[in-house]
């Protein structure tokens, strides 16, 4: 059990009411091979798990002593193996523990009555961090996935009302026309299933940024796509011509899209959407 009195977590209570700052690991380890990912390098692909009436401790201890209302578990992926996020989250449920938490959660290991179990148990926003939006870019990120999975996820986070983020990893290698089509398409999709539910919190686009030790660095440095001399502990993004632009352009695309715009296509009422735009922002 982390020692909390060396670190008082008080001291961030009031600086960051957006998200959940607080974090607790329930897991170390990542059995996926994303080939961009720097969790098997610092953590190693065996996952080691924490019991889950430890981890229901720690979070018990955090809100009893130091008044923490949510906290973010820290793991590469929260619900993987789902069935160790279930029995935590039957724990808090059995303790009758009410606190908040959110987590990074992988698509295809996530199942309509698993959300309904995370929800009862203080489920705040599902974040998915699927980085590729069309089957070339998820192909060469190793995602082990594909776009069907990322919508089937995308039907059961917006059906449920739980508030979700997608990020997204764009102009990475080889990208083609086609591609950036497909993660347009994509991203159109996301917001459409969530228009009518209200509960798309953010689509997050990013470029690549290289990391040391990862295979899919390694490949750029071999192909000198980027200046093998480049330190890479600095940060270090892939983001080449002709595609230089796209982050930009999609990320402004998605403002633009904005929770008015697509609560007006649902129908409401214009107090419903001054309360739901205070609520987003």
């Amino acid at each position: 059990m982390p020692d909390w009195r060396i670190f008082d977590p008080r001291l961030y209570l009031d600086q960051n009411r957006y998200v959940a700052f607080m974090g607790v690991e329930t897991k170390r380890g990542c059995p996926n091979s994303c080939r961009y990912c720097l969790y098997p390098v610092l953590q190693g692909h065996c996952v080691r798990l924490r019991s889950p009436e430890r981890v229901v401790d720690e979070l018990a201890l955090l809100q009893q002593e130091f008044g923490i209302r949510s906290v973010h578990f820290t793991d590469a992926v929260v619900n993987q193996p789902a069935g160790h996020l279930r029995a935590i989250c039957q724990e808090m449920l059995r303790r009758r523990l009410e606190i908040g938490w959110t987590g990074f959660f992988r698509e295809d290991t996530l199942s309509e009555e698993d959300l309904a179990l995370y929800q009862r148990s203080g489920l705040l926003t599902l974040y998915f961090s699927g980085d590729g939006a069309s089957d070339y870019t998820l192909k060469l990120l190793g995602k082990d996935l594909v776009r069907e999975q990322i919508l089937a996820a995308a039907n059961l986070a917006a059906a449920s009302g739980v508030l979700t983020v997608y990020h997204f990893l764009v102009n990475l290698p080889g990208e083609t026309q086609s591609s950036v089509d497909q993660t347009r398409d994509l991203l159109e999709q996301l917001f459409s299933l969530h228009a009518t539910h209200s509960n798309l919190g953010a689509v997050v686009i990013s470029n690549l940024r290289l990391y040391s030790g990862t295979p899919l660095t390694a490949e750029i440095l071999k192909h000198r796509l980027i200046d093998p001399r480049q330190d890479l502990l600095y940060p270090t993004y892939f983001n080449p011509p002709p595609w230089d632009h796209l982050r930009h352009e999609l990320t402004a695309w998605c403002m633009r899209q904005g929770a008015l715009s697509y609560l007006d296509n649902a129908g409401l009422s214009a107090e419903n959407r001054d309360s739901h735009a205070h609520h987003i922002a």
